[in-house]
């Protein structure tokens, strides 16, 4: 090949090389002008239907905060919260709706039963809330919030070490979260020289407890570790104080919530609950909690906190891979010390991911961290 000829091609080659690179990092982009289709399930009516305007609220901030990564996104949200009327909303939001994946899911009575459903459409789905044993180390199942009993061996442990309690009653609502929660603080309450005298289960929809806790009053447990939300546990409170229960009562993070002091009143005094809020508040957290406050003129909860980042952390992925399922699956699991509104995330490999604890008790009508 003479000189010449070499001018003429290396140019020719150059350009070839980049026509190739632009059309193969072209096929790697996502398609933008095709919407995003993305489920969440959630509590939309009825008692614990503050949770579902909170993730709500929560994932159309994020939304607008991530601009034009999330402008081609449509959220489809449904009311469900209960087994049959989630299997319901699931099989409408894959066959008729469509949607790419489940940004988010908070009750875990409906979300257990639909695993299967998800993991057959060969798609995965995002807990919100804590999680029970049944929805971890499931290949298509992540969250932004820790496991129950990583929770239920600190509370155990405060209640004997901080609360100096050497009996207790357990109450627990019959979903997988409230039976794990359940067995766990059992335990590990047990295994630190605890007692626990009476067991109950109580229904999801109830809100009335006074039988229940008539026939623990003659027990007089140290503490009563109770295990439920919003209004019914407010109740659960506030009914224990009118019938003179004066044993101290201890509840999880869910349970950092303005409906249950406001049901429970003054009877909330003296409320302890274990918190997943950050120990330290970076300038990420403090400036999501600001504008929370601003647009929702209400402050955060720790299920809004996660849904925010869960449903960031799928805008990015999808960006990352290309809309590409199993590669958004193992970008969740590389997740390592992401600063997020809810705190630092990694994610452990079982699915969830590992939170600080910091324990809070009510004074003066507000949940005040206890030093």
């Amino acid at each position: 090949m003479t000189k010449h000829s070499t001018w003429i091609v290396a140019p020719v080659f150059i350009v070839l090389i980049a026509a190739g690179s632009y059309f193969y990092f072209q096929q790697q982009l996502p398609d933008t002008e095709i919407p995003v289709k993305v489920g969440v399930l959630a509590p939309l009516t009825g008692n614990f239907a503050i949770f579902g305007e909170r993730i709500r609220n929560a994932i159309e901030l994020a939304k607008a905060d991530l601009g034009d990564k999330a402008e081609n996104f449509e959220i489809i949200y449904e009311g469900a919260c209960q087994p049959e009327e989630t299997v319901t909303a699931v099989q409408k939001l894959l066959s008729v709706d469509k949607v790419s994946w489940f940004g988010g899911s908070f009750c875990l009575i409906g979300l257990v039963p639909v695993i299967s459903l998800v993991q057959g459409a060969d798609t995965f789905i995002f807990n919100i809330a804590t999680n029970p044993d049944s929805t971890l180390n499931q290949p298509h199942v992540f969250s932004t919030n820790k496991s129950v009993k990583a929770d239920a061996e600190a509370l155990a442990t405060f209640a004997t070490t901080e609360l100096q309690a050497k009996t207790a009653a357990s109450f627990h609502y019959v979903t997988p979260l409230g039976e794990d929660y359940g067995k766990y603080f059992f335990q590990y309450f047990t295994q630190n020289g605890g007692v626990v005298l009476s067991d109950q289960k109580i229904q999801l929809d109830a809100s009335d407890f006074r039988t229940e806790l008539i026939k623990m009053k003659t027990l007089n447990p140290d503490l009563i570790f109770v295990i439920h939300l919003a209004q019914p546990l407010g109740n659960f409170i506030k009914q224990a104080r009118e019938l003179g229960i004066t044993s101290k009562i201890l509840s999880h993070s869910e349970a950092e919530d303005p409906n249950v002091l406001e049901v429970a009143g003054s009877a909330a005094e003296g409320f302890f609950i274990s918190s997943s809020e950050p120990k330290t508040k970076t300038s990420v957290v403090r400036d999501f909690e600001k504008r929370y406050q601003e647009k929702y003129s209400t402050p955060p909860d720790v299920i809004a906190a996660n849904a925010y980042d869960a449903f960031t952390l799928q805008v990015l992925a999808w960006w990352e891979c290309a809309g590409e399922i199993a590669c958004m699956e193992n970008s969740f699991r590389s997740i390592k010390e992401y600063a997020g509104v809810s705190g630092n995330l990694t994610m452990n490999p079982d699915g969830s991911t590992t939170k600080p604890v910091l324990f809070k008790v009510v004074k003066n009508g507000k949940f005040v961290e206890i030093k």
